[in-house]
């Protein structure tokens, strides 16, 4: 099983439809929810924290998921707060005022998503056709993706929290097979340092729930705290 660890950024990557946010989102909120639920942990100000830059997370999914794990959802989702943010400006945006959040309403973050981190990036810049507009954009907005995982990277530290990161995965030809897990990542390149754990997902068969996880990065983490996936079905 996938490993989640406080103080450490973990990223998944793949394209629409391999899980991403199931493993990213649904699964650790709800086996964090979970184990501090029943060591009788959660208190008034516990938050989990949920930037979703598109309609991928849904709290039907959620619902059905905390369902089936025997969970309730309605004190659940108490505990859930979710940001949508249009585009990757609102994102940095939106990343940049967790701080202030946790700081004014004394929260007790657990955990942090940022799911479809490069989701806007990837839909303006397949809008512009001119080459040298097209150059610019990327070069001036892969810098606020930095920012933005960067940031991340410090909660995990500051709030010894979970922090999960989704990212498009680009389409590429067999004979285009990178070498490097982040060139096959949109702005892969300003992410590679950040995570401790990478997790490549990847659809077995059109049309099947069935997805092949593979971990493509995994540095060691020490002095970190364990959240074994165990607990959760897997309910892809």
């Amino acid at each position: 099983g996938i490993t989640y660890y406080t103080s450490d950024v973990h990223l998944f990557y793949g394209h629409g439809g391999s899980g991403k946010t199931h493993f990213a989102v649904y699964f650790p909120i709800l086996m964090l929810y979970k184990e501090l639920y029943d060591a009788s942990m959660i208190g008034s100000n516990t938050r989990f924290i949920v930037i979703a830059h598109d309609d991928s997370y849904s709290i039907k999914r959620m619902r059905e998921l905390a369902t089936a794990n025997g969970i309730d959802y309605n004190k659940l989702r108490e505990h859930i707060t979710i940001f949508k943010p249009y585009d990757i400006l609102q994102l940095l945006e939106t990343v940049n005022n967790i701080g202030k959040l946790v700081k004014q309403n004394n929260i007790d973050v657990k955990f942090i998503a940022v799911d479809g981190i490069n989701n806007a990036y990837v839909r303006e810049m397949l809008t512009i056709q001119d080459q040298q507009a097209f150059i610019r954009y990327a070069r001036e907005n892969v810098g606020i993706i930095k920012a933005v995982i960067d940031r991340l990277k410090l909660y995990a530290t500051k709030f010894d929290c979970i922090v999960t990161v989704t990212a498009h995965k680009k389409k590429t030809r067999r004979d285009q097979i990178p070498k490097k897990w982040y060139e096959e990542v949109y702005a892969g390149g300003v992410m590679q340092y950040a995570p401790s754990l990478v997790v490549r997902l990847e659809k077995v068969v059109t049309g099947s729930n069935k997805v092949k996880v593979k971990v493509v990065k995994a540095e060691p983490i020490i002095d970190s705290l364990e959240r074994e996936l165990k607990a959760i079905r897997n309910h892809l």
